[in-house]
């Protein structure tokens, strides 16, 4: 089962969101000035027991999409489940709340403008056989290596011109997200939970854990490891040079300070599980969830700044173009474009089933989309429409990157790395 226990549940943190005090979050402190915070170990202790009991009270047999990989259940057509949507309107969320807005499909950007550059048909020149079972997660390395991590519980490292594994890092459990900190300086969420769990009290904090790894090191033992989450990690993403982000399916999102390696802040806000997060340009953070919102975040000050409203089913996948605005992928086969103002735009409908993950191409106006239906769509954004459709892959798409040599790479659960000129 494998932790997927909280998404079985919509909307069942409610009543502990209520609960939270509201000043809980921290002031406003300047950047070189922000220390972690200290939290009584009581008070900790009192606060976890009363979010696992929470959540054995509310929980619901359906299963969890996210966690079913393989093949996940075919979600209904643009249409999402009628568990959420009451409990989400009526929430009194943090944060300005953005409405949908028809209106906007013709604005036109505010920030950067995409190059002019023209693409021409991606053609597949490699495919690498890379794991046993199917692959989570993929990152770029800044020294232009592939890392992908996977349910075979390794980590590997990918060159992927000549299709060389540079390096295996064996994991404790599956392995859902990888970051790099700092170079040749990764870091893992993983889940060591066995597949055999039933019921959410069974799960231990222990087994939900992050390491960090040397790559310069011919060991592959951690450097540390740092725990906090009560459920599975789903992302990882680097905040500035001292602290990064982790959101998981406990509904929370923690900040870490990296150099005291702990904790240093909690973000509250999202009542179902938070399933994806990345940093946006201007620093703050971006995270979608099970709730179906999108929220803006200050992280140093702990504050949600906007909602971003309109998503009728889980919210998998988020990305922010050069022009500044934010693409994101739902459970509901749509992926929908917010303008630099956090306004609905437009939606690029095409995808069958879930888009779990969305890249820019380069500085173009073209974006690539991988989706459950085991396709890759490469979209035109001057146009809103998929220009090409590759079908390579023999089943759900994982990820699909823009590498900065300018291959498009895509990993799935076919358990392949495919990449594309």
């Amino acid at each position: 089962m494998g932790n997927n226990a909280c998404c079985e549940s919509p909307s069942n943190l409610n009543n502990k969101i209520q609960e939270k005090p509201e000043n809980k979050h921290r002031e406003t402190v300047p950047q070189e000035n922000y220390q972690p915070q200290q939290r009584q170990n009581q008070s900790q202790s009192q606060t976890k027991q009363t979010h696992i009991k929470t959540l054995e009270e509310k929980i619901t047999p359906t299963p969890n999409p996210e966690e079913q990989l393989i093949e996940e259940p075919i979600a209904p057509q643009n249409k999402g489940p009628t568990s959420l949507g009451s409990s989400v309107k009526n929430s009194d969320n943090t944060g300005e709340r953005i409405s949908q807005v028809s209106s906007l499909k013709n604005k036109k950007s505010k920030g950067t403008q995409f190059s002019k550059a023209k693409i021409n048909k991606f053609q597949m020149v490699r495919s690498i056989n890379a794991h046993d079972k199917i692959i989570v997660c993929m990152i770029e390395l800044s020294n232009k290596l592939i890392a992908t991590g996977s349910y075979d519980n390794t980590i590997k490292i990918w060159n992927i011109s000549n299709e060389y594994m540079e390096k295996e890092i064996p994991e404790e459990g599956k392995v859902f997200s990888l970051l790099e900190f700092e170079e040749n300086v990764i870091l893992s969420a993983i889940d060591k939970t066995p597949d055999d769990i039933q019921e959410i009290s069974q799960i231990k904090q222990k087994d939900i854990v992050i390491h960090c790894f040397d790559l310069k090191n011919s060991s592959v033992k951690s450097v540390f490891e740092l725990t906090g989450h009560q459920l599975r990690v789903n992302c990882l993403v680097k905040c500035d040079d001292k602290f990064f982000a982790s959101c998981s399916n406990d509904c929370n999102i923690i900040i870490w300070d990296y150099h005291f390696r702990k904790e240093a802040n909690i973000l509250q806000g999202h009542h179902d599980c938070v399933l994806c997060m990345i940093r946006l340009n201007d620093g703050k953070l971006c995270s979608g969830g099970a709730d179906m919102l999108i929220k803006i975040w200050d992280w140093e000050k702990g504050d949600c700044v906007a909602n971003l409203n309109g998503n009728t089913h889980y919210v998998k996948c988020l990305c922010q173009l050069s022009n500044g605005y934010i693409i994101s992928g739902s459970h509901d086969n749509l992926i929908k474009i917010w303008d630099d103002t956090y306004q609905p735009l437009d939606d690029l409908i095409g995808h069958t089933r879930s888009v779990r993950s969305i890249c820019q191409i380069g500085t173009t106006n073209y974006i690539a989309s991988g989706s459950f239906d085991h396709t890759i769509k490469i979209w035109n954004l001057d146009t809103n429409k998929c220009v090409q459709t590759l079908t390579e892959h023999g089943s759900s798409i994982i990820n699909v990157i823009f590498h900065s040599d300018g291959y498009l790479v895509s990993c799935s659960n076919d358990k392949t790395i495919k990449v594309w000129k």
